[in-house]
């Protein structure tokens, strides 16, 4: 059973568009925006992707259990990499973030979304494996002033 506590731990990788503000934290705890219309910077997509890119953002709060998300604001058609929110969020509260592609192939139009993959292993009181895909990056609001 000496074993069980050198496998413990979690491993994360991202996918799509990294953020940049609020940063790309994978394992909580969340980064504390400074402001309740934050504004939400990404890197770019890769120049391959033409001059004519647009992206779609989306940002949201779980609620109830089992969690259940709330959307709290979205824009499409940004042509720069970076919005600033245009109506207020809560404060005091967890949100979640998203950006993605606008893509369009033959038959439809999509959007890629960015995120990260979290796989862990935690052995105690049982050994638990699990791979949660999907995750979308998180910020903390501030409290009132």
């Amino acid at each position: 059973m000496l074993i069980a506590p050198a496998l413990s731990g979690c491993v994360a990788w991202g996918y799509g568009l990294a953020p940049v503000d609020p940063a790309a934290r994978k394992i909580l705890p969340s980064q504390t925006v400074e402001s309740l219309q934050p504004t939400l910077t990404w890197e770019p997509a890769d120049p391959e992707e033409g001059p004519d890119v647009r992206y779609v953002l989306i940002v949201y709060r779980k609620e109830g259990f089992p969690a259940q998300a709330i959307t709290a604001y979205t824009k499409d058609n940004i042509a720069g990499t970076s919005h600033t929110l245009e109506r207020p969020l809560m404060p005091d509260t967890r949100y979640y973030w998203r950006v993605g592609i606008t893509r369009k192939n033959d038959h439809e139009a999509y959007v890629e979304w960015n995120g990260y993959n979290l796989f862990g292993v935690i052995p105690f009181p049982i050994i638990f494996i699990g791979l949660h895909p999907g995750n979308a990056y998180s910020f903390d609001t501030p409290a009132e002033p």
